[in-house]
């Protein structure tokens, strides 16, 4: 009798043990074994102020080659924005899946003294209370790499890179102390590797200039003798924020060059400061004080050929990542005319030299916002497993869910957005249903989120381990 019984108890023991060593792993470690990652890689490309306004007409003329293929081959839709449209609040919440109660970042800076409501210090890394993309990513073993993302310094530890936000001179790292040589990039050592690719606002590429925009005399010398950004003065933001811009742009490209992560998150800055300050020369008809009609010839072609300069540079990216990549292009908002013309006002220390001040106009320049946020902004997604000629309605919660799920990844009841499930083909979707847990928060710690990632390393083997000591695999 014993002998006929043995094996089933021998079984029980087995499996027993091996339930107990199951239930003697951290809830993290129990998650990462009973994921299963769908083998796909994800593009998330992040175009500050990008909207249907100005890219529709590139589309329809042909003149946004890169856009169009990715609208042919995948689905396109409005992203909804949410007021007030602070941008680094915006783009934290389209890495978290969170809103701005509780994600904590609500605007470009922390007022830390109420009696002085200008002052303040410029949002960071430390200020946001939820986990972030990069942070819930590599815990399960898989590399991410971030670059230019808002609210992103001090960069934080990850399974792959993280280039803060703080690595370049723009326009608002200037004006709040934000320009930073400490943990401006992780791991530590590229920080070295990376600087010789900064492109200084104090010797801009000219030739790229000109070939997005035909400056006056007068303007060029404005331009180049700004030695600092003043909000609303459209030539030197201009120039800071793509400076700042077209370093990230060629950071990423070298990071690509090394290996593609499983998550990659490119930040395009400079076209929200475009729009702000350029709009009235792109669509004169909307201000009734009158533009300039010749500035506006020359000057109006500067917000749609900064949309090709990211089309031209979205075409430089998709060389450098799997062909079966999914890319999701977003934005954080849209733009509109603000009806208002920008001032001119005398501005003494601007400018390097009184040559060049004198040639800019005797120090009184143009300052104002033109152009103003909209809540209507894009997202476009191509590739693997999303689906072709799909319209999509889509709020920017629903981003960090998505991207879980096309990982293959469980999304949290906390993130209140939902995934794209219209986006996605329904093979997919019955190969890898949506998993859902309660939350990452209590499971996660940001600080030691490399320690995580490491140990996650070796779940392939220890998931086998585990299904071999259960009788599912030989």
């Amino acid at each position: 009798m014993f002998r006929r019984r043995w094996p089933l108890l021998l079984a029980l023991v087995l499996a027993g043990g091996a339930l107990a060593y199951w239930f003697s792993l951290p809830p993290l470690r129990r998650l990462v074994l009973r994921s299963h990652p769908t083998n796909v890689k994800v593009l998330l490309v992040g175009i500050d102020g990008a909207s249907f306004r100005v890219l529709d007409p590139l589309l329809a003329a042909g003149e946004a080659p890169q856009f169009q293929a990715l609208v042919g081959r995948g689905s396109r839709g409005v992203l909804k924005s949410e007021n007030p449209m602070a941008s680094p609040a915006l783009w934290t919440t389209i890495a978290t899946g969170r809103s701005r109660r509780e994600h904590g970042i609500e605007d470009f800076i922390v007022r830390k003294d109420p009696k002085r409501p200008r002052a303040g210090v410029l949002v960071s890394s430390r200020d946001r209370k939820t986990l972030a993309l990069w942070n819930i990513v590599p815990a399960f073993g898989k590399r991410t790499g971030f670059l230019g993302w808002w609210a992103s310094w001090p960069a934080e530890p990850v399974l792959g890179w993280n280039v803060s936000d703080r690595f370049t001179r723009e326009r608002w790292n200037e004006w709040y102390g934000g320009n930073k040589r400490e943990h401006t990039a992780y791991p530590p050592e590229l920080v070295q590797q990376l600087q010789p690719l900064v492109v200084e606002p104090s010797d801009p590429p000219m030739a790229e200039i000109d070939a997005l925009v035909t400056l006056s005399p007068e303007e060029r010398a404005e331009f180049l003798a700004a030695k600092k950004p003043l909000f609303g003065h459209g030539l030197s933001v201009f120039k800071y924020a793509y400076c700042s811009q077209r370093s990230y742009e060629k950071m990423a490209l070298q990071l690509l060059d090394k290996g593609q992560p499983d998550l990659t998150g490119v930040f395009l800055v400079a076209n929200d400061p475009v729009s702000h300050c350029f709009w009235h020369f792109y669509e004169p008809e909307a201000y009734p004080q009158g533009v300039d009609p010749e500035k506006a010839a020359r000057l109006g072609r500067l917000i749609p050929n900064f949309y090709k300069h990211n089309d031209a540079y979205l075409g430089e990216l998709l060389k450098h990542v799997a062909p079966d990549t999914v890319v999701l292009v977003v934005s954080d908002h849209g733009f509109d005319a603000s009806r208002q013309l920008p001032a001119l006002k005398a501005l003494p220390g601007l400018f390097e030299g009184s040559e060049a001040e004198r040639a800019a106009m005797n120090g009184m320049v143009a300052v104002g916002q033109s152009g103003k946020h909209q809540l209507d902004g894009i997202v476009i997604a191509a590739g693997g497993p999303i689906r072709r000629g799909i319209p999509v309605s889509a709020t920017q919660y629903d981003i960090a869910p998505t991207v879980l799920a096309l990982l293959g990844l469980p999304v949290p009841r906390d993130m209140p957005g939902r995934v794209l499930e219209e986006l996605l083909e329904p093979d997919f979707l019955a190969a890898h249903p949506v998993q859902r847990i309660a939350s990452y928060e209590p499971l996660i710690d940001k600080q030691a989120v490399v320690a995580a990632s490491e140990a996650a390393v070796t779940d392939d083997e220890e998931k086998k381990d585990m299904l071999r000591s259960l009788g599912y695999i030989r």
